[in-house]
């Protein structure tokens, strides 16, 4: 699997790794999923 396969995989995950994989590896802000972690997922079960 290369790079982008890798990504791919990982935005397919818990919203938490998906506002990280943005924000760490695609360097891109995404509010909307920084706002969803309190709702959904591991996220939300934590909280």
């Amino acid at each position: 699997m290369n790079e982008h396969g890798v990504i791919e995989w990982l935005l397919r995950g818990d919203v938490s790794i998906q506002y990280q994989v943005n924000r760490d590896l695609l360097r891109s802000e995404q509010e909307e999923l920084q706002k969803q972690i309190e709702h959904e997922g591991w996220g939300a079960r934590f909280l």
